[in-house]
């Protein structure tokens, strides 16, 4: 059996009472505001990036877009003669041509129609262990169906932003 290696937390800061974390909490919800501050710089940076990468780059897609049409224009006109033989043609700079394609089209009323015909090959069904109806079985049936209700005690905290926030704005004032 191997020996487990005890972990010990990094980067820890020594609280020994209850004001000492209350302090830590008012300290947490200060640096969040500063990182909400620091993420809030950044993103209107780069919208401004974007808007501006936007704005170079819309006549170049327009270009592309007019060019994109005039060859395709081209080629449906002269569709007949252009792919009678072969359906790509090889240029100096790209290839032009024409690939089939298949799709199925569906209606809502297809998967029910199929049923009723009793193709239930051509159906995809997606099973899945109902976890909501599950936690309501007693331990004994979860264990039959090799399930187990898991059951953690995790610790959490919060800090109370707004209320910070608020006072650090009124004391500014």
């Amino acid at each position: 059996m191997a020996k487990s290696k005890r972990v010990k937390p990094q980067n820890l800061v020594k609280l020994s009472n209850l004001s000492e974390i209350d302090d830590a909490l008012f300290e947490i919800a200060q640096l969040r505001t500063k990182l909400k501050l620091i993420d809030a710089e950044a993103e209107e940076q780069i919208n401004k990036i974007k808007e501006r990468a936007a704005k170079q780059a819309e006549s170049i897609k327009n270009r592309i877009e007019q060019l994109a049409n005039g060859i395709f224009a081209y080629a449906e006109y002269n569709k007949d003669e252009l792919f009678e033989k072969k359906k790509t043609i090889e240029l100096n700079f790209g290839f032009i041509g024409y690939r089939k394609s298949t799709k199925i089209s569906v209606k809502k009323t297809t998967v029910e129609k199929l049923k009723e015909m009793g193709m239930l090959e051509h159906i995809i069904v997606k099973e899945s262990p109902n976890k909501e109806t599950l936690a309501q079985l007693p331990d004994e049936i979860l264990k039959q169906v090799d399930a187990k209700r898991v059951v953690e005690d995790n610790f959490w905290y919060e800090v109370k932003e707004e209320e910070i926030t608020q006072n650090a704005a009124k004391q500014v004032a």
